[in-house]
Order: C-alpha cells, then sequence, then structure tokens
C-alpha cells in the first residue's frame, strides 16, 4: 500500500507542475448550513431553505434534506435528491421547492472551474484522500487551503450510501461513467462535515443510473479528469 501511494503521490506531482495548476485558487468562500453536534443529537430540523442559497452552473455540494428526508448531491448546479422507494427502488428528484430545507447543507461555487490533469488509478478512499493530502502540500496552499473539487471519469465499482430517515440505504455501484465533488480542507472540519478522520467529503453521481449519494469507496479508472478552482 505504501508503494502504490508513493506512486499516486509522484503522479499528483507531476500533475501539479502544469502552468495550469499554477492558477488554483487555494481559499474558496463555502455556504455552509449545518451543525454537527445538534445532528449526532438527533436533531434534524431545518438550518436553511432553498430560496436562502443561490445555485449556479459552477456550484457543487452535498448535504441533508430536512429531517434527513433525501440525500443532497450538487454539480454543476443541479440539485439531486435521493432517498429509498417503498418499492425498493429510490426516488430521485431535482426539483427542490423554494420553501423545501436541508438540516445540512455545504456549496461551493468557484468563479470557474480549471481542469489540473488527469489522474492514475485510484484503488480506494484512502487512496482518493492521500491523493488530495499531497496535493494540498505541492500547492503550496498551506494548513488553511478551501479547495472544492469535480472528477470526471469512469468507476469499476464504488460504495455509495444514502444516510435518510426513516429508511438508509448503502449501494455497490457496478462500472460506468460517474462524477465525484466534494471540499477538502484542514480546517473547520466539524463545520464543513468531513468524514471522521479524513480532510474531505465527497459525493457521487453515477451516470449510469441516475443516481447520486455519499461517496464511501472506489475504484477509479485510470485518466479521470480533475477539476480544481481557478483565479
Amino acid at each position: 500500500m505504501a508503494d502504490q501511494r508513493h506512486i499516486l503521490a509522484s503522479i499528483i506531482l507531476g500533475l501539479l507542475a502544469t502552468k495550469a495548476t499554477a492558477q488554483v485558487q487555494c481559499i474558496n468562500p463555502v455556504d455552509s448550513h449545518g451543525e454537527r453536534e445538534r445532528i449526532v443529537q438527533g436533531d434534524y430540523s431545518a438550518t436553511v431553505r432553498w430560496r436562502q442559497v443561490a445555485l449556479s452552473r459552477n456550484t457543487i455540494g452535498y448535504g441533508s434534506a430536512e429531517q434527513r428526508a433525501y440525500e443532497l448531491t450538487i454539480d454543476h448546479g443541479k440539485v439531486h435528491m435521493v432517498r429509498p422507494a417503498k418499492d425498493g427502488g429510490f426516488e430521485v428528484r431535482h426539483d427542490p421547492a423554494p420553501d423545501g430545507s436541508a438540516v445540512m447543507l455545504q456549496l461551493a461555487t468557484p468563479s470557474r472551474w480549471q481542469a489540473a490533469g488527469s489522474l492514475d488509478a485510484i484503488s480506494s478512499f484512502d487512496d482518493l484522500s492521500f491523493v488530495f493530502d499531497e496535493m494540498q502540500e505541492d500547492l503550496g496552499c498551506g494548513d488553511d487551503a478551501v479547495l472544492p473539487f469535480r472528477i470526471e471519469g469512469h468507476i469499476q465499482e464504488a460504495t455509495w450510501s444514502l444516510d435518510t430517515r426513516p429508511k438508509n440505504h448503502v449501494g455497490h455501484a457496478k462500472a460506468q461513467r460517474a462524477t465525484i465533488v466534494g471540499i477538502y480542507s484542514r480546517q473547520n472540519k466539524k463545520r464543513l462535515f468531513m468524514v471522521p478522520g479524513y480532510n474531505l467529503h465527497a459525493h457521487i453521481v453515477l451516470h449510469g443510473n441516475g443516481l447520486a449519494g455519499h461517496l464511501r469507496n472506489l475504484t477509479l479508472d485510470e485518466g479521470a479528469q480533475l477539476y480544481l478552482p481557478g483565479q
């Protein structure tokens, strides 16, 4: 594993040596809503309504609807609201009502997305996290970096989840095109709802079946395109 991660780090170092990545904006504002302590205590009441937030084509994000009724994933300003259906399938919506609400919502809208290069194959969430740890160091952004990201590529498989109520779901996706969106930061980890033990929170949009949710694990093919905020 250590050798594999060293190879991944070397690839990222080469990736970030390009002229394009020299223009990466290291600190990006996040429209952040929700309190981890309150959610842990079982309070899933609303903290923000959709009419209070602005979405554009550049917006990415993740969250959970009020009372955890839907898992929320946002890419290119499109909202994916997903929850298990009573018939064993899924309910998927893209039309949040203005008065609809979320208990947690993290939104980032860079002024522009910049292609930062292609990634080598990634075999786990740990490897993905390691790549971003190395990338942050090589960019020289400092520990206060807040880096929204997008990855477009092909997965061999992925484990994803809907942390919804009254019923949740853990899914195992097969090979298909996918987009991964998220935020990387070493600071404000509670506020940004980073995965415990990691410096990022990521969601996945599965283009083969139209589903989306919290990313738990993945095998990502070589050649996936990484996008970072441009200055």
